[in-house]
């Protein structure tokens, strides 16, 4: 669990790393432009991927709720639904490590009677 944990630690902190970057990023590309360069930026990750998951995760549990409803195929259009707070590709590596690695059972539906 060792491995795992700090592979999940790994991509947290790089996602942070890649965040605390943009501010300079913006205000260097905008200082270029004034002076007439052109400006490219490069990506090694997007963190498209990560943001699949963490966007998954949110029509099911939207579906659920009773929220949003799935298309014919089987799919939520979240372009139409409102969002109830900022999606976090650093809090879904935590959280997702943390469910898959330390499970507890969901509450029973109902109190059990004595």
């Amino acid at each position: 669990i060792w491995r795992l944990y700090f592979a999940a630690q790994q991509r947290f902190y790089k996602e942070m790393c890649i965040c605390a970057k943009v501010d300079e990023v913006v205000a260097q590309a905008k200082k270029y432009l004034e002076n007439d360069h052109s400006i490219v930026i490069g990506l090694q990750s997007t963190g498209e991927a990560g943001m699949d998951v963490t966007l998954n995760e949110l029509a099911e549990s939207l579906v659920e709720s009773g929220s949003a409803r799935k298309d014919q195929k089987g799919k939520v259009d979240l372009e139409n639904v409102d969002l109830p707070n900022l999606l976090s590709t650093c809090g879904s590596i935590m959280s997702n490590f943390l469910r898959s690695h330390f499970p507890i059972a969901p509450p029973p539906q109902e109190a059990p009677k004595i």
